[in-house]
């Protein structure tokens, strides 16, 4: 589901999307980022120690992400979004 979030592209002003614009080129290395992030979370679950059954049964069918997002408030001020 997050990953079919990152690939939509939010519909913005068009000055923010100007072709090799320093904001396309943020979102971009933040979505590539964000992506390997997911799929190292996505490794340690399924190796991680569980002392109890439900709880792995849990984690590997629920697949839960903790992941904060820093500065975000920052990035939409510098870019003149809020």
């Amino acid at each position: 589901m997050v990953t079919r979030l990152l690939k939509r592209r939010v519909p913005f002003s068009s000055k923010f999307w100007l072709k090799g614009s320093l904001f396309q080129i943020c979102i971009r290395t933040q979505r590539n980022h964000f992506q390997r992030l997911l799929s190292n979370l996505n490794k340690i679950i399924d190796i991680n120690y569980y002392s109890v059954e439900t709880a792995k049964r849990s984690n590997l069918c629920h697949r839960p992400f903790g992941i904060g997002v820093q500065g975000l408030a920052d990035t939409f001020i510098l870019h003149g979004m809020a």
